[in-house]
């Protein structure tokens, strides 16, 4: 996204004329999804449907404004807008996404502004969310896949039924909420300026290292003033 002036981004990409403007349903199988979006917020959810689809709620959804989307091999890629037109932070649409549940992606990418980014129960191997503004909320039971989340002023809240693969998290000002399976042995590299490190259980600290239970996978975590906290996904329901 480039080309800042007077509170206006204009939203560039290449091969702009070989996408298709709003939403629909595909038929083709996809296996990963890139989603690029400017404000308003991203919901990608597993469904229920043998298709992927997808759609758009706004003010403004007509014209150069409507959503585009490219099918590249078995990869979507999605757009807020076309390409060359200039969208200010005033111009929120809201990104429903609905992924097949029996299927697992290779990859899942979100690229944000100023959105809420939510990512329900989606089976995929990696997992990546960049967002310069507002919250970022994960909810998985998959052990396989490898996180990588990104806010710059945006909190981060992560549900895990199952302590993933990987994760790597970094935000400057905003607040990082973890919740794991209960008895869960994890070790967290938490790395920050001014934030504090909580937990709902039992925890010993080395330097930046914070390890629960036995340890088992280190996860990165790396703030300057946002917090951590830790807790049982049991004790975040109460």
């Amino acid at each position: 996204m480039t080309g800042c002036r007077a509170g206006e981004t204009t939203i560039t990409y290449d091969n702009g004329d070989a996408y298709t403007a709003g939403g629909t349903s595909l038929a083709k199988a996809i296996d990963s999804v890139e989603i690029h979006w400017s404000a308003g917020s991203v919901l990608v959810m597993s469904g229920q449907y043998e298709t992927i689809s997808f759609s758009e709620d706004g003010q403004d959804t007509e014209g150069k404004m409507a959503l585009r989307y490219l099918v590249d091999g078995n990869r979507l890629v999605i757009w807020p807008c076309a390409s060359g037109t200039a969208v200010s932070q005033d111009d929120d649409k809201d990104l429903v996404v609905t992924v097949p549940g029996y299927e697992s992606l290779t990859g899942l990418s979100i690229d944000a502004g100023n959105a809420m980014v939510e990512v329900d129960d989606v089976d995929t191997a990696q997992l990546s969310v960049s967002n310069l503004t507002g919250t970022i909320r994960v909810e998985t039971a998959s052990p396989n896949v490898g996180m990588d989340l990104t806010s710059v002023h945006g909190d981060v809240i992560a549900a895990l039924s199952a302590l993933p693969a990987k994760l790597s998290i970094s935000d400057t000002s905003g607040n990082v909420s973890l919740q794991i399976p209960e008895d869960s042995d994890a070790t967290f590299d938490y790395t920050t300026t001014s934030g504090r490190f909580t937990s709902g259980m039992a925890s010993e600290q080395n330097g930046t290292l914070y390890t629960i239970g036995d340890g088992g996978t280190q996860y990165e975590v790396d703030t300057v003033s946002g917090d951590l906290t830790v807790v049982w996904q049991e004790d975040s329901e109460q």
